[in-house]
């Protein structure tokens, strides 16, 4: 499954697609929203001037890492509007089905 993702970072607009995966349930520590990963490209020539919620992950095949998360000042996915989600920057690439930037996690989104 594949989700529309629209993030408001202050004046600037950050829109991906994600795709589903059950797998990923992260959660940022302090608010315990829902992080939707992005891969780290997307947001070359955005700037965030939010707080920066460190998060620690764990992938598939890797250590524990700190990943930047964000509350958007507004997000839509599938053109529906959302506030119970941060965006995290991947530590890395994300290529995924279809062209996909993005991983949400599906047992979070069905939720």
């Amino acid at each position: 499954e594949i989700e529309t993702i629209e993030a408001v970072f202050g004046l600037q607009r950050l829109k991906y697609t994600a795709m589903v995966d059950t797998g990923n349930l992260l959660r940022e520590p302090v608010t315990k929203l829902p992080v939707i990963l992005v891969s780290p490209e997307r947001f070359e020539g955005i700037i965030i001037t939010g707080r920066d919620y460190p998060t620690p992950m764990r992938s598939a095949g890797q250590d524990f890492a700190l990943i930047h998360t964000y509350k958007p000042d507004s997000l839509m996915i599938n053109g529906k509007i959302r506030d119970d989600f941060m965006i995290g920057i991947a530590g890395s690439k994300i290529q995924g089905v279809q062209g996909t930037h993005g991983i949400i996690g599906g047992t979070i989104w069905d939720s």
